[in-house]
């Protein structure tokens, strides 16, 4: 039996899930580490926490979920998965369609309003490039 057909009849007798997940899931479809983009902006000679977050985010919207992001969401659907936990900050998973994702290491999609501090949660705000910190617009 091979290692797919092996794996597909794992899923088939699953009763529940759970994805972990990394870089190389967004990598696949043109995403970026924070290792890639500080030896790209340090080449380039940009300097700071501000213009890095702005270059990540913008590199961020660069890329769209990858098939992995949408299996992952179709296995959810299906209640095969009952959650994905990810070191990505890329917000991919959620813009697939997965409801219940842990961003361990954090995410842009969840932003607080500068002036009175409530969380928005937005993942149209997340692809429109429209969140209230300015100091992240790309």
């Amino acid at each position: 039996m091979d290692q797919i057909q092996q794996l597909s009849d794992y899923i088939d007798q699953s009763h529940s899930m759970v994805a972990i997940t990394g870089a190389g899931i967004s990598l696949a479809g043109g995403g970026i580490t924070y290792s890639q983009l500080f030896t790209k902006t340090v080449l380039r000679g940009i300097w700071g926490r501000d213009r890095f977050l702005r270059s990540y985010v913008k590199a961020m919207h660069s890329y769209k979920p990858t098939f992995s992001h949408y299996a992952l969401r179709d296995l959810e659907t299906a209640g095969k998965l009952i959650g994905i936990i990810t070191t990505n900050e890329d917000c991919m998973h959620t813009i697939a369609g997965s409801k219940n994702v842990a961003e361990i290491q954090g995410g842009f999609q969840i932003n607080r309003c500068s002036k009175q501090g409530e969380p928005r949660h937005s993942k149209l705000r997340w692809r429109a490039m429209a969140w209230p910190a300015s100091r992240f617009t790309a």
